[in-house]
């Protein structure tokens, strides 16, 4: 016999069980999206629990530390931000790459109440291959070109076999004002360097890590309320696309810095991973499921601008 599939919880509007979700795990705490989720709970003054464990007490490259944490937690909403996204070096560590991003989630799956633990995950625009020359929406076949993008759409296949209650989300082009991100490294180049030659053939959005917060935070609370159904695969992306050469001009003429840059082809820069050369995801779904539109990547450059000057 077939395994019995329950409707989803946030599959029901109506649910009250939804209303009182209170607890809530944000894993990869210190890097550069579970901290910012963090911070939009704690901004929003989230009414109930919220861990945010460190590694020493959850390992995701462990299936025993995992067992051991959720032995003694349990908890209504997992934002698993916690990730292998090191591209390059994935290609050498496959197989400890397929272990956090996928097979912990086949553990993770045995210590839960499933039906009770809803689970928000973030996949990657590397799930594609970059062939087309449109956005990429929901219905489009994956077909990752590097190790890292195999991880997550094989994390991607786990839970929807395994978890009944859960909401993926796509994102791509990752930056905020901590962590390695593409903008941290430019504005630290740019301290030794007058020139720099930028990739101008592989196409995106650029995503702040604080807007997605915010954005899937106001999507996470309509769920609760029973505004909407957030069940399923949606993209997250700004609005617009450019190159990594388009954002570093951007990020120069926010940050004021004279610099020469140069695009170049990909080929210049050999890399072990192969990357798509075209990316863009359409938020359509997410955008008609919610009523939130991403603002442009330029906007969230800007606000990621404002916040770096905000510290200062």
């Amino acid at each position: 016999m077939g395994r019995l599939r329950l409707s989803p919880i946030i599959d029901s509007p109506q649910n009250h069980y939804l209303r009182n979700m209170k607890s809530v795990l944000v894993t990869g705490y210190s890097g550069q999206l579970g901290r910012a989720f963090a911070e939009v709970l704690a901004a929003n003054h989230w009414n109930g629990e919220v861990a945010t464990p460190s590694r020493d007490e959850l390992d995701w490259s462990n299936a025993e530390s995992i067992e051991k944490y959720f032995s003694s937690h349990s908890f209504d909403i997992i934002f698993h931000a916690a990730a292998y996204t090191n591209v390059e070096l994935a290609e050498e560590q496959e197989d400890q790459a397929t272990f956090i991003n996928a097979t912990s989630l086949i553990t993770l799956s045995q210590c839960i109440d499933l039906q009770k633990t809803w689970l928000i995950y973030f996949s990657t625009d590397y799930v594609f291959d970059g062939s087309k020359v449109a956005p990429y929406t929901e219905a489009d076949v994956p077909a990752p070109l590097n190790a890292y993008g195999r991880s997550k759409l094989a994390a991607e296949g786990i839970i929807q076999r395994l978890f009944p209650q859960y909401t993926l989300f796509r994102v791509s082009w990752l930056y905020g004002t901590r962590g390695k991100n593409f903008l941290l490294t430019m504005l630290s180049l740019a301290t030794t360097r007058t020139e720099l030659q930028i990739v101008n053939d592989q196409m995106g959005s650029p995503t702040f890590v604080d807007d997605l917060a915010n954005d899937i935070y106001t999507a996470m609370s309509q769920a609760l309320s029973g505004q909407c159904n957030l069940h399923g695969i949606f993209h997250y992306s700004p609005a617009g696309v450019c190159s990594w050469y388009d954002f570093a001009q951007q990020i120069f003429q926010l940050a004021q810095i004279p610099i020469n840059l140069s695009p170049v082809n990909s080929d210049a820069f050999p890399q072990k991973a192969k990357r798509p050369s075209y990316s863009k995801l359409d938020s359509a779904s997410f955008q008609s499921r919610t009523g939130i539109v991403p603002v442009s990547w330029k906007d969230q450059l800007q606000h990621c601008f404002q916040k770096m000057n905000d510290a200062q």
